[in-house]
């Protein structure tokens, strides 16, 4: 029986020309389609849906206080939400919450009266478009709930989230290039492209660069 041999093949790899701070832009090589900053990077391919990450801490939303000992927080996370997490000031301590997800085909009831001891509430709801989230919280004799801080995670499309022409070039990955050592760029199929909410800012503009086959 022959001997089982791993092979290890070494993606390809670029290194840009230009390492000054801010955003780039770099055509897709034909052989490199998949091409990726490294993790931790803001970054998107301009033809592909891109994951778009809204992390909000140190909020302290009081909430909307309803009849019968009840507040609730409507939370918007834009179109093509996918998952949420709510972190509260304190633990609920068993107190009743109820979660409705809305989106373009209406309601959908994540959680009904469900009891909840611990100051996180983790929220997914599989490939369904949710554009806002509401979660009550039914406190009764319990102090009034506040949330802290909350983290969205939403899919969109690349050209939704700039308004210039220079951020929809087709083939193209835009990459935000951090202050300190020049990023590789390599190829990576199947890496989740992310960015935070916002990015790119309402005036930033791409410098193109240049790669340099490593």
């Amino acid at each position: 029986m022959s001997p089982f041999i791993a092979v290890v093949v070494a993606a390809t790899c670029f290194a840009p020309n230009d390492a000054a701070p801010g955003w780039k832009q770099v055509a897709l090589p034909d052989d490199a389609r998949a091409l990726a900053a490294p993790e931790g990077v803001a970054q998107f391919r301009s033809d592909e849906w891109v994951t778009v990450v809204d992390e909000r801490s140190e909020l302290f939303l009081s909430g909307a206080e309803s009849f019968g000992g009840r507040t609730s927080f409507e939370l918007t996370l834009g179109e093509g939400g996918r998952s949420l997490e709510v972190h509260f000031e304190r633990p609920l301590r068993g107190a009743k919450v109820d979660v409705t997800a809305w989106g373009p085909m209406g309601a959908m009831t994540l959680m009904n009266e469900q009891r909840v001891g611990g100051a996180t509430l983790a929220l997914t709801w599989g490939a369904n478009d949710v554009r806002v989230v509401t979660v009550r919280v039914h406190e009764h004799l319990r102090e009034r709930p506040v949330v802290r801080a909350y983290r969205s995670v939403r899919q969109a499309p690349a050209a939704t989230l700039h308004d210039s022409p220079a951020f929809r070039l087709p083939r193209s990955l835009y990459y935000l290039q951090p202050v300190g050592p020049l990023v590789t760029l390599c190829d990576e199929p199947g890496r989740v492209l992310i960015v935070p909410a916002g990015a790119p800012a309402p005036k930033a503009l791409p410098m193109p660069v240049s790669l340099r086959r490593l």
